[in-house]
């Protein structure tokens, strides 16, 4: 909850400085928390997240793909059960 308001007042200062959000994805996405899956895929649907923008990428996905691999493990391991 204060976690959640704190993430959520710090974007809203700084949503119209590019850097300042992709900055702020690449914590978001470092989380070891077993949430942080869920976050990702919150993330990628928020309107500060443009998939053709290369650098919401690289904080976003590749930040989360390089930095955070017991979830991106947790994450292929779950894909493999569903058969994909």
């Amino acid at each position: 909850p204060l976690k959640e308001k704190a993430i959520s007042m710090f974007l809203e200062k700084y949503k119209d400085e590019p850097l300042v959000v992709n900055l702020w994805f690449e914590a978001q996405v470092s989380s070891q928390s077993l949430e942080t899956l869920k976050k990702v895929k919150e993330l990628m649907h928020s309107d500060h997240f443009n998939i053709q923008n290369p650098n919401n990428v690289r904080s976003l996905l590749a930040t989360f793909f390089g930095r955070n691999l017991k979830n991106f493990h947790k994450m292929a391991n779950f894909t493999k059960s569903l058969g994909a």
